[in-house]
């Protein structure tokens, strides 16, 4: 049996990972408020039958709401063996998911592309969570 030592940069990865992505979600649902509002969209009305525009800011807040759990499991996974490198990869897939849902917010779907960069980072916390797991099974 092996002793699994946490390493001190490890509080980076929860910084970023935990509260960014806390921040990050404060930050669309903000957006996705501001879009009610606008287009005089009403809870419990989750996407509008005819609005694109409102749609399209609901859609790139559920797209980041939808892909949380993976991030969130890579990241804190691979930072206990890589904290900095996860720390970085964290910030890029968090400034991406941002630039993502701005080029969604816009009401033409095919801006959000601006914003796949931040699939490097996610990509990178797989990375680091598989590294984890082969040298735990060594």
């Amino acid at each position: 049996m092996s002793t699994l030592t946490v390493p001190k940069e490890y509080g980076y990865v929860v910084l970023t990972s935990v509260a960014g992505s806390i921040v990050v979600n404060m930050y669309f649902m903000r957006c996705v408020a501001k879009a009610r509002e606008q287009h005089g969209i009403k809870f419990p009305t989750v996407y509008a039958i005819d609005n694109d525009a409102f749609n399209c800011v609901q859609r790139g807040h559920q797209h980041f709401l939808e892909m949380q759990p993976f991030f969130m499991a890579t990241s804190l996974i691979g930072g206990i063996q890589h904290p900095r490198l996860v720390t970085g990869a964290s910030l890029v897939y968090l400034l991406g998911r941002i630039v993502f849902m701005r080029g969604y917010s816009t009401g033409e779907p095919a801006k959000r592309k601006r914003g796949f960069f931040g699939y490097a980072g996610l990509l990178a916390c797989l990375g680091a969570s598989v590294s984890f797991a082969v040298h735990r099974l060594m």
